[in-house]
């Protein structure tokens, strides 16, 4: 929308993009450091991508269900990897086991899925597995957050 104010002596008017979608964008590209990722999306934006003719021709991994700041509704993440016909297939084959650790974790098996996140960064040297190996090794020193549903919330923009 066009932003700002005018004036018979002064304008300061800007196009810009505002509302919810915007808003969610923003907050993603932080969240993309806590990941170590590149390219991330919300579920609303990978399920319209992956539909139709495009449907299962580009690769992501399905990290955690979030809650940005802001909003008290929690969204699923995909990192966007690329396009599956000009993947490496040893990426293909760290995909294969970064998901296998993601259904170990989100079942609380954090010993198996901690293993299985090493062995997936060993293979492509991934540090959004890294990531997931460390929060293994903490729920299993420390124990579970009580109440925990598998929604992580981000306290930071």
């Amino acid at each position: 929308g066009l932003m700002g104010s005018k004036t018979e002596s002064f304008s300061k008017l800007n196009y810009t993009m505002i509302g919810d979608t915007v808003n969610l964008a923003s907050r993603l590209e932080g969240v993309n450091k806590v990941y170590k990722s590149w390219i991330m999306c919300s579920d609303d934006t990978w399920n319209m991508a992956n539909q139709g003719i495009h449907r299962d021709e580009i690769l992501v991994k399905k990290l955690d269900r979030v809650r940005v700041v802001g909003r008290s509704n929690p969204v699923q993440l995909y990192n966007v990897l690329g396009l599956r016909a000009k993947a490496d297939p040893t990426l293909i084959k760290e995909l294969e086991i970064f998901n296998a650790a993601m259904d170990e974790y989100n079942n609380g098996n954090f010993i198996q899925a901690g293993k299985l996140f090493i062995s997936a960064s060993d293979i492509y040297s991934d540090e959004t597995a890294l990531v997931y190996a460390n929060r293994c090794k903490e729920f299993i020193e420390n124990g579970v957050p009580e109440n925990w549903d598998g929604v992580i919330s981000m306290t930071s923009k």
